[in-house]
């Protein structure tokens, strides 16, 4: 039997109505991982067949290793008794196999500027699953997604790095760019003011890519909103 036949049979067995049970674990990774609606009712109800890649059988549990997208597989372990399906565990580990390719394009980012504490947030208006945050200089964290793309930046007393008052700092336009190589992840910041005879200000910073970020180049703007 090939194992698309079996996969047939699988999800013949698996698609029956029947009650749906979630574990604590279960429920606590959905979370923790942000996937979307869609995702977990494709994850629940196996709708993408052909996003099955690996499955094994042992009695009436099943485990089954679902392509979430090109750099995440997701591994769900359901168990089959009488008239409920009991789904058990969801976990995301890297793909292995994917070899992250390099990247190079503009991020839409909006911000978020808290004045008091002087502290810059900005973040991806695409959807993303986070993977990890990076200190890249003291004080200057950036997120990345599963793929390797940079979905958010913390910079922390980011006025003062530009060597500008708070004030003047929140009315401002602040553009960059991020360089990511083998070796190293490079940062390079210029604020703006739209106020006659200011001159841009500059902040650039640069350390070791220890993590191995896959390689690309980004760029952004936006314009500074308070909180």
């Amino acid at each position: 039997m090939t194992m698309t036949s079996n996969i047939k049979n699988i999800l013949k067995t698996l698609k029956k109505d029947s009650e749906i049970i979630y574990t604590e674990q279960f429920l606590e990774e959905i979370e923790k991982r942000n996937l979307l609606d869609g995702e977990i009712e494709d994850l629940i109800l196996l709708k993408k067949p052909k996003k099955i890649k690996k499955y094994t059988k042992h009695e009436n549990r099943y485990q089954i290793t679902y392509e979430l997208n090109k750099c995440s597989d997701i591994i769900i372990i359901i168990d089959l008794f009488n008239n409920t399906k009991i789904i058990l565990i969801s976990s995301i580990p890297i793909n292995k196999k994917y070899k992250p390719e390099y990247q190079e394009k503009p991020l839409d980012l909006t911000s978020t500027y808290d004045m008091a504490f002087d502290i810059l947030n900005l973040e991806s208006t695409d959807t993303y699953r986070y993977l990890q945050s990076i200190e890249v200089d003291e004080g200057i964290y950036i997120d990345w997604d599963n793929c390797g793309t940079p979905i958010g930046m913390e910079l922390i007393s980011i006025s003062k790095k530009f060597k500008l008052k708070a004030r003047k700092f929140s009315s401002s336009i602040i553009e960059g760019t991020l360089t990511i190589t083998k070796n190293t992840i490079k940062i390079e910041l210029t604020n703006t003011l739209n106020v006659v005879n200011f001159k841009p200000r500059h902040f650039e910073s640069e350390t070791e890519n220890t993590l191995k970020i896959p390689e690309g180049k980004f760029n952004f703007k936006t314009k500074i909103i308070p909180d």
